[in-house]
């Protein structure tokens, strides 16, 4: 029985910079290794090397629709690594460069839980959409409502009233 630890900083190619070269590299063992019949990997560790909000997650986005008007717009937030306050900051910002009457709806984090509230009239939420706005609910446990802790696909919010998310905001990305 054999131990072998591989650390990819000791890659024969650590030098070169390639986009791909991060997860395809080689090592060479030190001695030669014969008669394998089996290997098993006892041990993985990855480093923090992705985003929690992200278009490849299909999570970094949500619809909102002026309830009068039927007029809708899409909400984008950049790919990151981001924690209650930054992605507070991010979605308003979002929020802010839409148009009226889309910018009166408001975004934040309070005791751990997600909130919607709007300025004046009436504007729904949707959480169960695709990049372009389409109907998607077979994938909305990882859409972005349900990581600020939404559990409906929609909500409807109206002045001087606001929406609290029912769970906690659960920003820590994939657990596995």
């Amino acid at each position: 029985r054999k131990y072998i630890n591989i650390d990819t900083k000791f890659r024969d190619d650590y030098q070169l910079y390639e986009p791909n070269s991060i997860a395809n590299f080689n090592v060479t063992l030190p001695e030669r290794i014969t008669e394998v019949k089996n290997m098993i990997v006892c041990n993985a560790e990855i480093p923090m090397s992705f985003y929690n909000i992200s278009p490849e997650l299909g999570n970094n986005y949500f619809k909102i629709i002026n309830t009068a008007t039927s007029a809708s717009v899409m909400v984008e937030i950049p790919s990151g690594n981001y924690d209650g306050t930054g992605l507070a900051n991010t979605i308003n910002a979002s929020i802010q460069a839409k148009a009226l009457p889309f910018r009166n709806l408001s975004f934040s984090i309070a005791n751990n839980h997600s909130v919607f509230s709007v300025s004046t009239g009436s504007l729904k939420v949707e959480f169960d959409v695709n990049a372009d706005g389409s109907l998607d609910k077979f994938n909305f446990k990882r859409k972005l409502g349900w990581l600020l802790g939404f559990r409906n696909i929609s909500y409807t919010v109206s002045f001087a009233t606001s929406i609290t998310s029912e769970n906690f905001a659960d920003l820590t990305g994939l657990r596995y």
